[in-house]
């Protein structure tokens, strides 16, 4: 057993999943578009099955929600629809 080289020492191991917590609390609470960019990059860094991609794709999923939601949300809201209208008028 190698224990020089550089797989193991203790900060570079595979289990570390700062990068899909980081896509969860996005896509969660603030940055849906940051949660969603975290979320792919973590795809492609965790093993498909492993808790790290597990958590990247749950952030990615609830990040893209929240974006179709908002734009949901905006386009039915009353003030969106009087400045539709307005617009309409205008033309």
């Amino acid at each position: 057993m190698d224990t020089n080289s550089a797989s193991s020492l203790p900060g570079n191991e595979q289990s570390s999943n700062a990068l899909a917590i980081w896509a969860l609390v996005m896509g969660i609470l603030c940055c849906a578009p940051v949660g969603v960019i975290l979320g792919i990059i973590g795809l492609n860094k965790y093993k498909q099955g492993s808790n790290g991609w597990i958590m990247s794709l749950i952030g990615l999923i609830i990040g893209a929600a929240s974006i179709v939601l908002n734009v949901i949300f905006t386009a039915v809201s009353p003030e969106m629809q009087e400045m539709l209208e307005l617009i309409q008028t205008q033309m």
